[in-house]
């Protein structure tokens, strides 16, 4: 044998070692908390506050900006994702986790800090609750706040933020949000723990009402999908800008105030039917997440309305139909069953 082949499978050898050793010669190069910013040490100080790397996970891109500020996205800790905020790239870095992080970016996207702004600290624990403020988008200061008996993250903002601040917060009359605010009578409406704050467009007052009923998840979700079937466009989806068409799972993950957890209604069902969940009868109380075959193999689902009624998508991927009403066992792709949704899905 040459020196030189021999030169060659010796280089072989430790270029293999090297790459077992070394995962990341082999896939993506390691990234570190802080990398690609001057002020790393800002993004390491948040990444222990917020519980390393078993909380928060690991970085998966450099510190980079976004829109007025700098960002480092993390994944695989307990929050599954989650990411560290530096408002205008410089001074304190704060993580935003667990269930902040998901409501931001389900409901503003890459929008969220032109609309909410930066946090100005960590969570933190507020009553029978958690906390975390944002500041310098277009609300204004607004909170993000999570409350234990709901375990659903909503968002206050403007006049009712004040008066809510000014009775307590959390901590007072009112307590934790249930829903965010919403239109009501030519103003905003907030349901609260303790009671409604109603903000009037026309006199700028802000008024008190009596508390909502508490509705389950399952009922919000059903009140979503029916609003969304006898909205002005019934066909598109403003969540996903598309048809509903082909996106009927899609349809049902929104509806719990989720989005992107099964890549099909087939994969969702053998979820639910290797946990145990699924219930064969035709009577799925309402709220129910219904499920068929068929769809190309990738089977259909809807939410029940109860009385044997079912709220879904229809068509496939490139058609433009509304989404409808039918009867449980009234369309042609093959009934197999209702569960309720999944136990981690906190609903609207």
């Amino acid at each position: 044998m040459s020196s030189a082949r021999r030169i060659a499978i010796a280089l072989l050898a430790v270029i293999s070692i090297h790459a077992i050793l070394s995962p990341e010669v082999a896939s993506a190069q390691y990234v570190a908390v802080g990398q690609g910013s001057n002020t790393a040490f800002e993004y390491i100080k948040a990444f222990q506050r917020g519980g390393g790397s078993g909380r928060i996970g690991n970085p998966i891109n450099s510190v980079h900006g976004w829109n007025g500020g700098c960002i480092q996205d993390f994944r695989g800790g307990l929050s599954g994702e989650a990411a560290i905020m530096q408002a205008n790239c410089r001074g304190p870095a704060y993580s935003v986790i667990y269930g902040q992080w998901k409501y931001i970016v389900r409901t503003w996207g890459g929008n969220a800090t032109n609309v909410i702004g930066y946090p100005i600290n960590d969570a933190y624990r507020n009553g029978a609750g958690w906390y975390q403020n944002f500041v310098g988008g277009s609300w204004g200061r607004t909170v993000i706040a999570r409350a234990d008996s709901t375990k659903s993250e909503k968002s206050v903002r403007g006049n009712i933020l004040n008066y809510w601040l000014a009775n307590g917060g959390a901590t007072g009359r009112f307590r934790y949000p249930l829903t965010d605010s919403y239109p009501n009578n030519g103003g905003h409406r907030q349901d609260f723990e303790g009671g409604s704050i109603f903000w009037s467009a026309s006199t700028g007052s802000v008024t008190v009402q009596p508390p909502q009923p508490v509705l389950s998840r399952e009922q919000k979700a059903l009140n979503w999908a029916v609003a969304e079937k006898n909205s002005p466009n019934p066909r598109r989806s403003d969540e996903f800008g598309r048809a509903w068409s082909g996106y009927c799972e899609g349809f049902v993950e929104v509806a719990f105030g989720t989005k992107f957890v099964f890549g099909s209604a087939l994969v969702h069902y053998y979820w639910q039917l290797n946990s145990g969940r699924v219930v064969k009868n035709t009577n799925p109380p309402p709220g129910a997440v219904v499920f068929y075959g068929g769809g190309a193999g990738n089977g259909h689902v809807g939410i029940s309305l109860g009385n044997g009624q079912v709220i879904s998508t229809q068509g496939y991927d490139g058609q433009y139909l509304p989404v409808w009403q039918h009867s449980v066992t009234g369309i042609g792709n093959p009934y197999l069953g209702w569960a309720y949704a999944p136990p981690n899905w906190s609903g609207r």
